[in-house]
């Protein structure tokens, strides 16, 4: 794109699962941004659907605006009619992937998240793999410098300082001993369960 014009770039890869079939990956330039978004198949409806809530992700912070949109060749024609509603569209020629920066972010977050993937509990259930996409998105934009202001995350760039007091950071897919109430307990005083995080702060106590 050109210098000084904010522009996003998306492409799609299979994960397996049982609902989600893929993710959408989404990256902001101006920022150096990389956002994901759920998918159970690659339909055209999916596709808008999964667009529009990434590209919601971008202008809900209030910095980035897309300009223009780097998109795979591949893309339907509705798709492409849905992305110029918004901003500009470019279509990479045929068999030339490096020309759309998405797919190095694919590479980048591919790499996070089979990592955080690799290291989950034996109990772990498998099938809600797509609980912990938004914990994973936020953990690898925090240590992503953004391409404006290379002193500055990605994370920050977008949304400001990370405040670690009001949202802890719990490590993911961990068993942890939860508390129940005295009028839900059994035979214990706790359950277990994983530990999965979700975009929404908590307040500290």
């Amino acid at each position: 794109s050109t210098q000084g014009v904010s522009s996003a770039a998306s492409d799609v890869y299979k994960r397996q699962v049982d609902n989600n079939q893929y993710l959408m990956i989404m990256i902001e330039n101006d920022a150096n941004y990389i956002d994901a978004e759920p998918m159970k198949n690659k339909t055209t409806k999916e596709n808008i659907k999964a667009y529009q809530t990434l590209l919601q992700h971008i202008k809900a912070s209030g910095v980035c605006h897309p300009k223009l949109h780097i998109l795979d060749n591949e893309a339907s024609k509705e798709f492409q009619q849905e992305i110029k509603k918004q901003c500009k569209l470019q279509i990479v020629p045929p068999d030339t992937h490096r020309r759309n920066i998405a797919e190095r972010a694919i590479q980048t977050f591919k790499n996070h998240f089979i990592a955080t993937l690799s290291g989950v509990d034996p109990l772990f259930p498998i099938f809600v793999w797509s609980r912990l996409v938004p914990q994973s998105v936020l953990t690898m934009n925090l240590v992503r410098p953004s391409n404006v202001a290379p002193k500055v995350s990605a994370y920050a760039y977008m949304h400001g300082t990370f405040d670690f007091n009001a949202t802890p950071l719990a490590p993911l897919r961990c068993q942890v001993q939860m508390y129940l109430k005295p009028h839900r307990q059994t035979a214990s005083d706790g359950a277990r369960a994983m530990a999965i995080a979700e975009r929404t702060p908590v307040l500290a106590c």
